[in-house]
C-alpha cells in the first residue's frame, strides 16, 4: 500500500512540473517608436525586478520582440550608462542566452576614475547635479549596441547615429522625473524565424536582463576608434514623462515580486533609496524570467 502512494505521489509531481502554466510575453498592439520615451507602454510596467531595481515590460507582435526598461535609482542609471546593459535571449529553453543585444555598450571615459577632493565635499544639489552632468557626458557616448549570436550577416557592432537595415534598434532616454527609460526593438527574422505562426504561441523562451560589472567597461565599445561624442539616441528630460507614475508592477517568473514604483520612484524607505545605499556598483547584477511568445491574429 505505502508502495503504491509513493508511486502516486512521484506520478502527480511530474505531472504538476511538466504541465506548469508559464506567463506569456505581452502582446504589443501599439504602434513602438524606439526613442526612450515610452507613453506606447502600459504604466506601470509589467514586471519588477527587485535584485537589479529594473521596471520592465517584454511583448512581441508577430514579427518583432520588445523590450522596455525603467530605472529610477540614480546610482544604477550611472552604472548602467558606465558598463552597459545586456538582454539575452535564450530559444531553447537551456538558459544559454546565446542571442544577446548589448546597449549601451559601455563608457569610453575611465570607469574608475575618482572625484576630486572638491568633487568628494560636493553635497545635495552639487552632487545631483555632478552625476547628471556625468550621466548626460555617459549618455553621448552611447552610439553603439553590440551584437552577439545573431545571424552571420548582421555584424556585430552596430552604430546607431546612422540608420541601419538590420531592423534592431535601441535608445535612451531620461523623462522629466529623471526616470531613465530603455527602449529595443528586435526582428524575429535576425534570429529566430521571419514571422510567428499560431504554434509560437506555445514556444517558451528566457530571457536575461543583466547589468554588467564596472569593471568591464569599454567592452569593445571602443574597437573601431570612432569618436563617440557626436551624438546620441536621447537626451536628459523632454517629452518622455509619463503620466501618473508608477505602482506596484511586480509579477512575474522567479521572484519578480516586489516593491513597484511609485509616483515614478521605487516605494519606501526599502525601495529606491536603500537600494542605493546597498547597491554593489562594481559586481554584475542579473534577473531571468521565462514566457511564453504572444500570438494573436490580424
Amino acid at each position: 500500500m505505502k508502495k503504491n502512494v509513493s508511486a502516486l505521489i512521484i506520478v502527480c509531481l511530474f505531472v504538476s512540473c511538466t504541465n506548469r502554466i508559464y506567463n506569456s510575453a505581452s502582446w504589443q498592439s501599439k504602434k513602438i517608436t524606439v526613442d526612450g520615451q515610452i507613453p506606447e507602454w502600459p504604466n506601470p510596467l509589467r514586471f519588477y525586478d527587485q535584485a537589479t531595481g529594473i521596471n520592465y515590460c517584454i511583448s512581441n507582435d508577430r514579427y518583432n520582440l520588445y523590450l522596455v526598461c525603467s530605472i529610477s535609482n540614480d546610482f544604477l542609471q550611472t552604472k548602467i550608462l558606465r558598463s552597459g546593459l545586456e538582454f539575452g535571449i535564450d530559444t531553447l529553453g537551456k538558459k544559454s542566452f546565446s542571442v544577446v543585444i548589448k546597449y549601451p555598450v559601455g563608457t569610453v571615459s575611465n570607469p574608475d576614475q575618482k572625484p576630486n577632493a572638491g568633487a568628494q565635499a560636493a553635497v545635495g544639489t552639487e552632487r545631483r547635479t555632478d552625476r547628471s552632468a556625468l550621466k548626460l557626458k555617459f549618455l553621448a557616448e552611447a552610439t553603439e549596441m553590440q551584437l552577439v549570436g545573431f545571424k552571420p550577416n548582421l555584424g556585430k557592432m552596430i552604430s546607431l547615429l546612422s540608420p541601419n537595415d538590420t531592423g534592431i534598434s535601441a535608445a535612451i532616454n531620461f523623462d522629466v522625473n529623471g526616470i531613465m527609460n530603455m527602449e529595443a526593438v528586435i526582428p524575429f527574422s535576425t534570429f529566430y524565424k521571419n514571422e510567428l505562426t499560431p504554434s509560437d504561441s506555445n514556444k517558451i523562451f528566457n530571457y536575461q536582463i543583466k547589468i554588467n560589472s564596472a569593471s568591464k567597461s569599454n567592452n569593445g565599445s571602443n574597437s573601431g576608434g570612432e569618436n563617440h561624442s557626436r551624438g546620441t539616441r536621447g537626451g536628459i528630460g523632454g517629452g518622455g514623462m509619463r503620466g501618473g507614475g508608477m505602482q506596484r508592477g511586480g509579477m512575474g517568473d522567479g521572484g519578480m515580486r516586489g516593491a513597484g514604483m511609485n509616483d515614478n520612484r521605487m516605494s519606501g524607505e526599502n525601495g529606491s533609496n536603500s537600494y542605493q545605499r546597498n547597491a554593489n556598483l562594481s559586481g554584475t547584477t542579473k534577473t531571468t524570467i521565462k514566457l511564453k511568445l504572444a500570438y494573436r491574429k490580424s
